[in-house]
C-alpha cells in the first residue's frame, strides 16, 4: 500500500502539481528543491538488485531469432474468423500484412538481434560496456513507447482499406495482443535486461514491467522523455565504475563489474531515495487547514469570549475573582483530521509551534492571547486552553475588540548529509472575533444537596425534614446542603460542584476551595398542624439548639432539632420553620445570593413502624390493556415481616399516585397511572403478607418510575391512626413492542379492480404470530388495531407524475383489523407507456412506520419495509395466432376479409375483429373492455369511394375500393383508462388470383387464300384448359374454384355486378418479328380475323394478342403531376400467344 501511495506522490510531484493546503506562506521552494532531487533519480526509482559479472550478450541470446519477431502464424490466432470476420481475417493473416506490421515495430525502435550483436566485438573494452548499459536503460523508454507507435502506425496503414471504424479497431486490438504476447514468450526484454548480469538484469526486468508502467501513465511527456537521463547521479557512477573495471578483464576478456562495489552505490542511492520518500511523507501528511469549532452561541456576536468570571457584588471592589486571568477553551478541527493526535503531541513536545495572532498589532508588548498547558486531541480537533491578558484587552477602545488566528509552524531540518527530515510548515486558522468583557456569574450559584447521586437545585420552596413524633435521631439544619454551580435551565439544568465547575471553567487554582455559603437566622416558629399563632416559646415537642437562634451569638450557627423528653402523639402534624439570610462567600468577601432568603420546615410524624420495599413490573397485555387493570400480587418475604395484628390494621385498600420522569417513553392515557394496594388479611402470625396491586391509566411504553407512601393504620371504627408504614419502590413497565411488516409482492397478494392491493388478507394472524406474548388470540389482535387511530403519513407515497418511470400516489391502510393494504392511485396510469407501478415503503426520519393512536397515546408502532411492483400482466391484448398472420419486415400483423360465392353473386362476409386480438378471461372478469377503431383515413383523390365500418368489433367492407385498411383496438379497464393497444391491418383476400392463371400457348390460325380466317380466343384460349381443350378444369377460375366462364363466355357470377363485375378488353396482334407481318388482321371481342388474300404465306408468322381483365375487387391510383386524382381498376394482363399458317389446301 506505501509503495503505491509514494509512487503517486512522486508522480504528483514531476507534474507540478501543488498540494492543496491552506497557510501563512506557501511550499515552492520546498518543492522545487525537492524536485531537482527527484529529477536524479527519474528512471532508477526501485533499483535495488546485486549485479554480477557482465557476461556475453551471445549467450544472453541464444535460441531466440529476433528477425522473427512477429509472424503471419502468430497473427493468424488473434484474428480468427468468428471474431473478424472472413474477409478481414483473410487480409490480416496474410503474409503481406504481417510483414508490414514487422516492418512497423522495427521502425517504432526494436533492434533485431543483428543489430543487438553489432554492439559486442570479440573483445569488449570500457566504450563498448557503457554503450551496452545506455543500450539496455534506454529500453524502458522504447518499450514504453512502442505499442502506441504500433498502434498508430497500424491504424495508419488500415486506413488504405476499405474497413469500417469497427473492423480497423479490432485489427488493431488483434495486432496489439499478438504483439503482446509474441514479445512475452521471447523474452525481448528479459534478454536485453540481461545485458549486464542476471540479478541486475531481473530487476530491470522488474522494473521495465513496473515502474515505467507507473510512470509513463502518471507524468507528463517531457518529464518521461528525462527518465532516461545520461546526466543523472547513478547513470554517471555506473559509468565511472564500468570505466575502473578494466583492470580486472577477466579470462574471456570480458568486463566485469565488482558487484560490491555495484551493491554500495545502489544502498548509497537507496539512502537518498528514502530521505526522499520521507520529505515525500512528510509534505503529503502536512496539515491542509485548521478550521475552528465553536462549543457554544455567543452573546454580542463574537466568536469567542475571553472574558473572565466574577461574582458581582454591589460594589466592584468588593466582586469575587474566579479567575485572575481568563481563560477558556476553544478547539479547531485540523484537516486531515488523523493529523490531530499526532499535531498535538508535537505542538506539546515543542517540535511543533503554535501561537494566537492578533488582527491588529497592539501597543502592549504581551499578547493578547496565549495558551497553557497541554494541547488536547479529540475528535480531530484540537483542544487548546486559550488565556486573555485583561490588561491588554483593558486598553482596547470602546468599540474595538480583537480578531485572532491559530498560527502552527515548523521550521525544516536536514541531516548531516543534507537531506530533508522535515521540510517545515507554516499554517494559519481563519480570524476568529473575541471580546474581552468579564461576566459576572452570580446568579449560577445555588443552594444544593444530593438527591440519588446528583445535586438538586434549592427550589425557592422551604426545605422540607420530617421527624418522626418519637424518634431518638436529631436533625441539623441546612448540614446536608453545599453551595452549587447551575449549568443551563428547566429540564437541561445540571448542578455542578465547585470543584467540577472550576475545571470547566477555568478559575484560578484554589478559588473552588475557598468558595461556600453562609447564613443568618433571622426568625424561627412552631404551629400546630403548620398552622395558626407561633408557639415557639412555649412548645414542648422539640428541643432546638441553640434555642435562641437570633441571639448575636447565635446567628451563624448550625441548628440542631431533636424530640425533647416531653414529646407527644398529640403533636403530630406540628411545623418548625426556621428563616435564614444566606451569602456566598470565599472567606473574606460576602455576596448575597440572588434569592437571599432560605427557610427550613421540620414537620412532626407520627410513629413510623415499618418501611416496606415493593418493587413492581407490568408487562403490557390486550386483556390488561383493554380492561385498564394490570394485577400484581406481592408477597412480602418472611423476614420483612411486620407485626401481624399491625398489618391487619392497614386500610384494605389504597391509592398510590405515580408521577412519571421527565422525557418518559410511559404513556398514559391521559390520566395519571394510579397503584391500588388491596391487602389480603392474616389469619395469623404464621399467614403471608400480601397485596394485589393494580395499575390503571398505563397504556404502553417502556420505562420506570419510584413511588413514595406513607400509609396510616386504622383501628376497629376506620379512624386514621397516628401510626404509619412507609411504603416505597420502583415500578417497571415493559410496553406492547413496535411489530415488523414486509411490503412485498407475493402469490397471497391480491390486485383488486381498483388498484387497491390486498398485500396479507390474514394480517392479523401475521401479527399474532410476531407478539403471542401479548395477545392470547388472533381475533384479539384484530379488535385492538380496530379501536385504533392509525397515522399513515410515515409511510405514505407522494405523487411524481413527471418522473421516469412515473411514481403513483399510494396509501397503505390497516382495513377492519385483518386486511393490510396498498391503495395505488391510478392518476396518470399508462399501461400502454409503463407496464408497471412502484410503490417502496419511504425511510428517514419519521418514516416507514405506521402508528396507532388511542387516547391521544401512542399505542401501536408498525414498522414498514421494502416495496411492491404493480404490473398489469394480466390485463394484455392476447394475438390469437389461429387468424392473425405475421407482419414482414417491419409491416403490421393482419387478417383477412374474405368472401363466398353464393350462386351467381359474390359477397365479402362481415370480420369478428375479435380474432386478431381477444380479451383474457381475467381482464375481462376484472371489467376490461375492448374497442376497435379505423385508422385508415380517406386517401387522396377517393373520392365518393366508402370505407370499411366498424360497430360493435364487426367491420363490414361497405364496398370499399382499397385492397387493405388499418386498425387500432385498445384495452380499457373499468375506469376506462388504457391498458393496452395493437394495431393490425385487415387485408382483403382477392377473389380472383389472376396471377395463377397459365393460359394455352399454342394456338394455330389457318389462313385462306379463298375465305377470311376467324379464331375465336375467348373460346378457344380463355374458356378452355391450360392445353387448350375445352373439357377439364378451365384456367379462369377463381380462388373457390369457380370456372369464370362457360360455353365460351363470361358467366354471370364473373360479369355481373352482383358478382366479380369483370370486364375484359383485347389489343391487336403484336408480331414477334415485325419484318413478318400479316396485313388485314383484326382483334375484335376476343375475335381474331385474317382477310382472304391473294398470297400463301411462306413460314409460319408468330405474334401475341393482349387480353385485359378487370374487376370490382382490385383498385390502383391514378397520379397526375404527382398527385392523387382518382382510382382505377387494376388491370391484369396476358400475352396470348398465336401462330398463322397455310391452311392444309394451299400447303398442297
Amino acid at each position: 500500500m506505501k509503495k503505491i501511495y509514494l509512487k503517486n506522490s512522486l508522480a504528483l510531484f514531476l507534474t507540478g502539481t501543488m498540494l492543496a493546503g491552506v497557510g501563512c506562506k506557501d511550499y515552492d521552494d520546498d518543492i522545487d528543491n525537492l524536485q531537482k532531487e527527484v529529477d536524479d533519480l527519474k528512471g532508477q526509482i526501485e533499483l535495488k538488485a546485486d549485479a554480477s559479472a557482465v557476461s556475453s550478450l551471445q549467450q544472453k541470446l541464444e535460441g531466440i531469432d529476433f528477425s522473427k519477431f512477429l509472424t503471419a502464424a502468430d497473427l493468424d490466432g488473434y484474428v480468427t474468423k468468428d471474431q473478424l470476420g472472413t474477409e478481414l481475417s483473410e487480409l490480416l493473416a496474410g503474409k503481406e500484412f504481417s510483414d508490414k506490421v514487422i516492418t512497423i515495430v522495427k521502425e517504432a525502435g526494436y533492434k533485431t538481434q543483428s543489430e543487438i550483436e553489432a554492439m559486442i566485438p570479440e573483445m569488449l573494452d570500457k566504450e563498448d560496456v557503457i554503450a551496452i548499459f545506455n543500450e539496455q536503460i534506454a529500453a524502458a523508454d522504447t518499450w514504453t513507447k512502442l505499442l502506441p507507435k504500433v498502434q498508430d502506425a497500424v491504424k495508419t496503414e488500415l486506413a488504405s482499406y476499405e474497413l469500417s471504424e469497427a473492423q480497423q479497431s479490432q485489427a488493431v486490438n488483434a495486432v496489439l495482443a499478438a504483439i503482446s504476447d509474441k514479445e512475452d514468450q521471447t523474452g525481448v526484454r528479459e534478454a536485453i535486461a540481461g545485458v549486464l548480469g542476471e540479478q541486475f538484469g531481473a530487476y530491470m526486468e522488474e522494473y521495465f514491467k513496473t515502474n515505467m508502467e507507473t510512470f509513463a501513465t502518471n507524468v507528463n511527456a517531457s518529464v518521461v522523455s528525462e527518465l532516461n537521463n545520461a546526466q543523472s547521479d547513478l547513470h554517471k557512477k555506473i559509468e565511472s565504475m564500468i570505466s575502473s573495471s578494466q583492470s580486472e578483464l577477466g579470462e574471456d576478456n570480458v568486463a566485469f563489474l565488482k558487484e560490491t562495489d555495484l551493491k554500495a552505490k545502489f544502498e548509497e542511492y537507496d539512502q537518498k531515495i528514502a530521505a526522499i520518500w520521507d520529505a515525500i511523507d512528510d509534505l503529503a501528511g502536512r496539515i491542509q487547514s485548521i478550521v475552528f469549532v465553536p462549543t457554544k452561541v455567543n452573546d454580542g456576536g463574537v466568536d469567542v469570549s475571553m472574558g473572565g468570571y466574577y461574582i458581582a457584588a454591589s460594589k466592584a471592589e468588593d466582586n469575587i475573582q474566579l479567575a485572575s486571568q481568563p481563560k477558556v477553551k476553544v478547539a479547531f478541527r485540523v484537516a486531515p483530521a488523523a493529523l490531530a493526535e499526532t499535531l498535538a503531541k508535537k505542538i506539546n513536545e515543542g517540535e511543533v509551534k503554535a501561537s494566537f495572532i492578533p488582527e491588529v498589532v497592539t501597543r502592549a508588548a504581551e499578547a493578547p492571547v496565549t495558551y497553557e498547558g497541554d494541547v488536547l486531541a479529540e475528535d480531530g480537533k484540537l483542544i487548546f486552553t486559550a488565556v486573555a491578558n485583561s490588561e491588554v484587552y483593558a486598553k482596547l477602545d470602546r468599540d474595538e475588540t480583537f480578531a485572532v488566528a491559530l498560527c502552527l509552524s515548523q521550521e525544516a531540518k536536514k541531516d548531516d548529509k543534507g537531506n530533508y527530515e522535515t521540510l517545515g510548515f507554516e499554517i494559519t486558522s481563519p480570524y476568529i472575533t473575541t471580546d474581552g468583557d468579564s461576566n459576572s456569574v452570580k446568579s449560577n450559584f445555588v443552594l444544593a444537596h444530593e438527591v440519588d447521586g446528583k445535586l438538586v437545585a434549592y427550589a425557592y420552596k422551604p426545605i422540607a425534614y420530617e421527624l418522626p413524633w418519637n424518634s431518638e435521631e436529631s436533625i441539623t439544619l441546612l448540614e446536608d446542603y453545599v453551595l452549587g454551580y447551575q449549568v443551563g435551565y428547566g429540564s437541561d439544568a445540571k448542578i455542578l460542584t465547585m470543584e467540577e465547575a472550576a475545571k470547566a471553567y477555568l478559575w484560578d487554582e484554589g478559588v473552588d476551595k475557598k468558595l461556600g455559603f453562609k447564613y443568618e437566622h433571622t426568625a424561627i416558629t412552631y404551629q400546630k398542624q403548620g398552622m395558626g399563632a407561633d408557639i415557639y416559646a412555649t412548645q414542648t415537642q422539640l428541643t432546638v439548639n441553640p434555642a435562641k437562634v437570633t441571639d448575636k451569638a447565635n446567628v451563624n450557627a448550625p441548628v440542631t432539632v431533636a424530640n425533647s423528653a416531653k414529646k407527644n402523639i398529640a403533636n403530630v402534624g406540628d411545623v418548625l420553620t426556621l428563616t435564614d439570610k444566606v451569602w456566598i462567600t470565599d472567606g473574606e468577601k460576602e455576596i448575597a445570593f440572588n434569592v437571599p432568603t432560605v427557610k427550613s420546615t421540620v414537620t412532626i410524624l407520627g410513629d413510623l413502624l415499618k418501611t416496606l420495599n415493593i418493587d413492581l413490573n407490568f408487562v403490557w397485555k390486550y386483556t390488561n390493556y383493554a380492561s385498564n387493570a394490570y394485577k400484581a400480587e406481592i408477597t412480602i418475604p418472611a423476614e420483612d415481616h411486620m407485626n401481624w395484628e399491625k398489618f391487619n390494621l392497614l386500610p384494605d385498600k389504597f391509592e398510590v399516585s405515580l408521577t412519571l420522569p421527565e422525557k418518559s417513553e410511559v404513556a398514559t392515557n391521559g390520566t395519571a397511572i394510579t397503584l391500588t394496594f388491596e391487602r389480603k388479611e392474616m389469619l395469623n402470625a404464621e399467614s403471608a403478607q400480601q397485596f394485589v396491586v393494580t395499575a390503571a391509566n398505563y397504556v404502553t411504553g417502556d420505562g420506570e418510575a419510584e413511588y413514595e407512601a406513607e400509609v396510616n393504620l386504622r383501628d376497629d371504627s376506620d379512624a386514621k391512626l397516628n401510626t404509619y408504614v412507609a411504603f416505597n419502590g420502583k415500578v417497571t413497565f415493559k410496553g406492547l413492542p413496535a411489530m415488523n411488516f414486509e411490503v412485498k409482492n407475493s402469490n397471497i397478494a391480491k390486485v383488486n379492480a381498483d388498484y387497491s392491493v390486498t398485500l396479507d388478507g390474514k394480517f392479523n394472524e401475521t401479527l399474532y404470530a410476531q407478539a403471542q406474548d401479548y395477545f392470547d388470540k388472533a381475533e384479539e389482535v384484530t379488535t385492538f388495531l380496530t379501536n385504533l387511530t392509525m397515522n399513515y403519513n410515515g409511510v405514505k407515497q407522494a405523487a411524481d407524475l413527471d418522473a421516469t418511470p412515473m411514481i403513483p400516489a399510494v396509501d397503505p391502510n390497516i382495513e377492519s383489523g385483518k386486511l393490510f393494504k396498498l391503495g395505488f392511485n391510478s392518476t396518470g396510469f399508462n399501461w400502454e407507456k409503463q407496464p408497471s407501478y412502484m410503490y417502496t415503503v419511504p425511510t428517514g426520519e419519521d418514516k416507514g412506520v405506521i402508528i396507532g393512536m388511542k387516547d391521544n397515546a401512542e399505542v401501536f408502532m408498525l414498522n414498514l419495509t421494502g416495496s411492491y411492483e404493480l404490473t398489469n400482466t394480466i390485463y394484455k391484448l392476447q394475438p390469437n395466432s389461429a387468424y392473425l398472420y405475421d407482419g414482414v419486415g417491419g409491416a403490421n400483423p393482419y387478417i383477412y376479409i374474405n368472401g363466398g360465392v353464393d350462386g351467381d353473386a359474390f359477397n365479402l362476409a362481415n370480420i369478428n375483429l375479435t380474432n386478431a386480438y381477444t380479451v383474457s378471461e381475467e381482464a375481462a372478469k376484472a371489467g376490461a373492455t375492448q374497442a376497435f377503431e379505423l385508422v385508415t383515413k380517406t386517401p387522396e383523390g377517393y373520392g365518393s369511394n366508402t370505407l370499411p365500418t366498424i360497430a360493435s368489433g364487426v367491420m363490414n367492407w361497405n364496398n370499399c375500393i382499397l385492397d387493405k385498411v388499418t386498425v387500432k383496438t385498445t384495452l380499457y379497464n373499468d375506469k376506462t383508462e388504457v391498458l393496452d393497444t395493437k394495431v393490425f391491418d385487415v387485408v382483403l383476400k382477392e377473389p380472383i388470383a389472376f396471377d395463377s392463371w397459365k393460359f394455352y400457348g399454342g394456338s394455330k390460325i389457318e389462313v385462306s387464300t379463298t375465305k377470311e380466317a376467324t379464331f375465336n380466343l375467348q373460346e378457344k384460349v380463355l374458356a378452355a384448359t391450360s392445353t387448350g381443350s375445352t373439357y377439364g378444369t378451365i384456367v379462369a377460375i377463381d380462388i373457390y374454384g369457380n370456372a369464370l366462364y362457360k360455353s365460351g363466355v363470361l358467366t354471370k357470377l364473373a360479369s355481373e355486378d352482383a358478382g366479380y363485375d369483370i370486364e375484359v378488353s383485347y389489343g391487336n396482334v403484336v408480331w414477334t418479328n415485325a419484318t413478318e407481318t400479316i396485313e388485314g388482321v383484326t382483334v375484335k371481342d376476343g375475335v381474331i380475323t385474317v382477310p382472304k388474300g391473294n398470297e400463301q404465306l411462306a413460314k409460319e408468322i408468330t405474334g401475341t394478342v393482349k387480353v385485359t381483365y378487370t374487376y370490382k375487387y382490385a383498385w390502383v391510383p391514378v397520379e397526375k403531376d404527382g398527385k392523387v386524382t382518382g382510382y382505377e381498376r387494376k388491370k391484369f394482363s396476358f400475352d396470348i400467344p398465336v401462330a398463322f399458317k397455310n391452311a392444309p389446301a394451299i400447303e398442297k
